[in-house]
């Protein structure tokens, strides 16, 4: 019996269009699979509202389509502010909802977050990864201004890919749990920033653009450690130190970086013209650093003092957003002469970073 079929809406839509040319409600009955109940239902619909939208069978939702729609995009604002939210959160913010909307509290159960989920397929589940502030602060503008800061320098002091070392400092630490999040379906952006450890251990590599690598040094979590500890580390020239969070700080930099320096004139085979004393003891494959200030002898101050002028130049026009490769022309003398007893004295070690230390060392030694 066509009578026992359900009605689509297209069959609803042509039975109410019958009745609506002049044809009797009872014919369009025994020829339709609409009900007599159902024709009269949206013979009214339309009088009423001018359209015809069939509903779902079972209960309404507790919350309009609308309100749901805000809370997704609650949801994926929260998601991109860092705050992204759990099951358990929804669900609540869904009560508080319902609660003001009904004038008496009310809350929706889990049964309601799963409908809610499939009347949102653009919503998914998901691991929010863990972001440090320092990590979260980088932007697009400030990578721009690194790599332009980088050419600056590497056109000013002629470097080459021996002369470029990339350095960064990676910490071991007891792994924070992940939660799972709600998310929009397909997004790389889910993040939360992770809270702060309070034991870890740092890592300090450099490596050169040419490939070439340095001992690694390590900051330990404490305020003094046996140089023992390296005993077992297979690398020579490794370096060891603390800090009381094993972060790295001004001192230990500044401290690694004249380590460094001293390193890369032995390593080029070149007459080291600065000596250090204080700064770190080496036994073997061993080394510590020293987190105090050290006290160096320079034997040519006026060679440094040249490197200084050209540094000072080089951090003022990149202060001022205006460096150019002319800033660097208008001192052609002083630099030429600076180069000249640059390769006279340490056999083609003219790197960016040699050159720092050296600068540093000098403001030391006065």
């Amino acid at each position: 019996d066509i009578r026992d079929m359900v009605a689509t809406v297209e069959e609803i839509l042509e039975a109410v269009r019958r009745v609506q040319c002049g044809e009797s409600k009872a014919a369009v009955v025994r020829s339709s699979a609409v009900t007599r109940t159902t024709l009269f239902h949206y013979i009214k619909m339309v009088k009423e509202h001018g359209t015809i939208k069939k509903e779902k069978r079972g209960p309404k939702q507790v919350l309009p389509a609308t309100i749901e729609d805000d809370i997704v995009e609650w949801i994926a604002a929260m998601q991109r502010r860092g705050w992204p939210v759990d099951r358990d959160t929804v669900i609540n913010k869904a009560g508080h909802i319902l609660s003001i909307q009904g004038g008496v509290p009310r809350s929706v159960t889990r049964g309601w977050y799963q409908k809610f989920r499939t009347r949102n397929p653009i919503l998914s589940s998901r691991m929010a990864q863990l972001l440090s502030k320092g990590r979260n602060a980088v932007n697009k503008e400030g990578i721009i201004s690194y790599f332009n800061s980088l050419i600056r320098a590497c056109v000013g002091f002629e470097c080459d890919a021996s002369d470029v070392y990339n350095v960064d400092e990676t910490s071991f630490k007891t792994k924070n749990q992940s939660k799972k999040v709600v998310a929009i379906r397909g997004s790389r952006s889910v993040w939360v920033e992770e809270k702060a450890e309070a034991y870890h251990l740092t890592i300090v590599m450099t490596a050169a653009a040419n490939g070439e690598l340095v001992p690694p040094a390590f900051i330990l979590p404490g305020v003094t450690c046996e140089t023992s500890v390296m005993d077992a580390c297979p690398v020579d020239g490794a370096l060891v130190t603390t800090a009381p969070k094993a972060f790295m700080n001004a001192a230990i930099f500044n401290t690694w970086l004249v380590s460094f320096g001293e390193w890369k004139l032995i390593a080029r085979c070149a007459s080291q013209f600065v000596e250090a004393i204080g700064s770190g003891q080496r036994q073997g494959n061993r080394g510590s650093l020293s987190g105090s200030e050290s006290h160096f002898w320079i034997q040519d101050k006026q060679e440094t003092r040249g490197l200084k002028t050209q540094f000072e130049l080089l951090i003022k026009t990149q202060c001022e957003g205006e460096a150019r490769i002319d800033d660097f022309e208008e001192t052609e003398d002083v630099r030429k002469d600076n180069i000249k007893r640059k390769v006279q004295s340490i056999e083609n070690s003219g790197a960016l970073m040699q050159r720092m230390a050296m600068w540093n060392l000098d403001a030391q030694g006065d």
